[in-house]
Parts: structure tokens; C-alpha cells; sequence
């Protein structure tokens, strides 16, 4: 049963609409937070299989329960944390920052799961970007991913999707210095918080690799206040690691869970 009573889910509101998967697919019904657009609705409806009714809490309780007893069972998480991380994954969810791809929400356990962050929801109402809270949904990914492969995979896939959508947002040109800054940037700033994270997992389970950052520098700016700080800060913070649990940990990511 969905865990809805004292978790994020209590407190919203949903509406019921009627989506199928594509223009052609049968309509099935679909609960969803009241907020949301109808092409959520069609993609969560694709997302989920089967053609009966699908509510967004059933089915994301669905993964989220597999995320904590993975973490469980492998002795990433003690209880505390395996209920600290569900309730961020809510959160991530619930802001549409990020979730895993389309094989964990349909239970493939044959594919390579993923877990894509959606940058655009990232602004900030000023103009900003909340890098505190991207490092953040980095190192969640990370630690969600070492849960569904029972900290055995040595190869994770986190990655983000829009950046496009993200740029246009800041009033960069898709092609301009400022906007290859900003990439520049988020790309470091990913590779650093996944590193880091990768390390602090090492530092529970053990160190698989070393740490070896060869990555080009980060933009020494961007238009975009605290970003170029941040991506430093986020690689000096990965090469203080002892030691990586992972070989790998980002891949370019389509947006179908964004």
C-alpha cells in the first residue's frame, strides 16, 4: 500500500483526468497533483503499465519502496536514513526536480536504472538558480541509484535534461559564451556532487576506485551569481575523497522521467 499518512503526499491536492500514453492509445484514468498539466497526466499514464486507473502516489511509492529496502538490504541506509531519503524523493518529485527514468517506474529490472534531474526546475523566482539544492538532488540521485542496483553496480547514470529549457529561462542565447559558461558550470558542479557523494558511500561500504578527476577546469565565471563558486567548491569537495565507490556515475539523459 502507498505510504500516504505523514509522508509529503497528505498534504496534496489531487485531481482525476482521463490520458492515454499517445493521441492513438485508450484514455485510462489518472490522478494527479491539481496543479499539474494534462501532458503530465499523458506522460504518467505512459509511464505506468498496464492500461487501469493509475494514481501518481500509488505509483511513486511503488519505486520509492524498492529504493529503501535495495538501500536496506545492502547497508547504505539504516532505517533513519531509508525514511529520510523517501520523503526527498517525494520532494524531488513533487517539484518535478527529478525522479528516476521510465524503467524503474515500470519495474524493468533487466535495464540500467536512471535518475534524471530537470534543471529548469531548479530557477529560483528571482532569476537564480538554487545551486544548495541541486548539489543536494545530485547526491540523492547518487545515493537512490547505489539503492535500486544494491551497491553493486561500479557504473551509475545520473544526468540532466532541458538545459535548453534552462538557458532560455536566464536570457542566454542557446550558442553565446555565457551560455557555454553556464553549462560549463552545471556539468562540474554534477560531476563534483556525484563524486562526493560517491566517496561518502565508500566511506560506508568501501572504496572501489580512486579518485581521479580529470575534468577540464570550470568556467572562472557565469552569468549566473555563485554558479562558477559553486562548481570549484563541488570538485575540491569530490578530490578531498579518499576513495569512489563508483567508476562512472553521470550519462547524457533523455527527459522522459524529467
Amino acid at each position: 500500500m502507498a505510504r500516504i499518512q505523514g509522508s509529503l503526499w497528505e498534504g496534496v491536492a489531487l485531481r482525476r483526468t482521463r490520458a492515454g500514453a499517445d493521441p492513438d492509445a485508450p484514455p485510462r484514468p489518472v490522478a494527479l497533483p491539481a496543479a499539474w498539466e494534462d501532458e503530465a497526466a499523458a506522460a504518467l499514464a505512459a509511464l505506468v503499465p498496464g492500461q487501469g486507473p493509475v494514481s501518481l502516489p500509488r505509483a511513486a511509492e511503488g519505486w520509492i519502496a524498492r529504493v529503501t529496502k535495495g538501500g536496506l538490504r545492502a547497508g547504505i541506509l539504516d532505517e533513519a536514513a531509508a525514511q529520510h531519503l523517501a520523503e526527498a524523493l517525494r520532494a524531488l518529485l513533487l517539484t518535478r526536480r527529478g525522479c528516476p527514468g521510465a524503467e524503474v517506474w515500470r519495474g524493468d529490472a533487466k535495464a540500467e536504472p536512471r535518475f534524471v534531474l530537470n534543471l529548469p526546475a531548479f530557477l529560483e523566482p528571482e532569476g537564480g538558480f538554487d545551486i544548495e539544492g541541486y548539489v543536494e538532488a545530485c547526491a540523492i540521485g547518487i545515493r537512490t541509484l547505489d539503492c535500486l542496483t544494491g551497491a553493486k553496480a561500479s557504473r551509475l547514470r545520473l544526468g540532466f535534461a532541458d538545459l535548453a529549457g534552462l538557458l532560455a529561462a536566464l536570457g542566454l542565447a542557446y550558442d553565446s559564451p555565457g551560455a557555454r559558461a553556464t553549462a560549463g558550470a552545471i556539468a562540474a558542479v554534477t560531476r563534483g556532487a556525484a563524486e562526493a557523494e560517491s566517496g561518502r558511500i565508500a566511506e560506508r561500504l568501501g572504496a572501489r576506485e580512486p579518485v581521479a578527476l580529470l575534468w577540464p577546469a570550470p568556467p572562472a565565471e557565469t552569468p549566473v551569481p555563485g554558479l562558477a563558486e559553486a562548481a570549484r567548491a563541488a570538485l575540491d569537495e569530490a578530490a578531498a575523497s579518499p576513495g569512489l565507490r563508483h567508476s562512472a556515475l553521470i550519462a547524457l539523459a533523455p527527459p522522459d522521467a524529467a
